[in-house]
């Protein structure tokens, strides 16, 4: 765990916010004084952290990842849109005509 990330740092001003504006607004705590308990709050935010994301550590989703000396592929047969023939191949017998126009038309 990083002891200067933004979780941590917001969570240990939250933790030391009436020290922090009895030293910086009313200033009746000599700043000193706030900036050490800020400093003590760091340390405790950095364990809370640390143990909330240890028992949330186990509910993460992994993906299985396959071996890199192999490589997966799979593939499926699909028909052709609409069940149309491709032009070079001939018609199917069903579907070939079975009655010839007569000449003129």
């Amino acid at each position: 765990m990083r002891l200067v990330s933004f979780p941590v740092l917001v969570f240990a001003a939250i933790l030391d916010s009436q020290a922090l504006w009895r030293a910086f607004v009313t200033e009746e705590l000599p700043v000193s004084t706030a900036l050490i308990r800020y400093l003590i709050a760091v340390v405790v935010s950095v364990a809370m952290v640390w143990v909330l994301s240890q028992l949330t550590t186990a509910y993460t989703r992994t993906r299985p990842t396959p071996p890199k000396d192999e490589i997966i592929v799979t593939a499926e047969q699909v028909g052709t849109p609409y069940n149309r023939q491709p032009p070079n191949r001939p018609l199917a017998p069903e579907a070939r005509p079975t009655a010839e126009l007569p000449p003129g038309h």
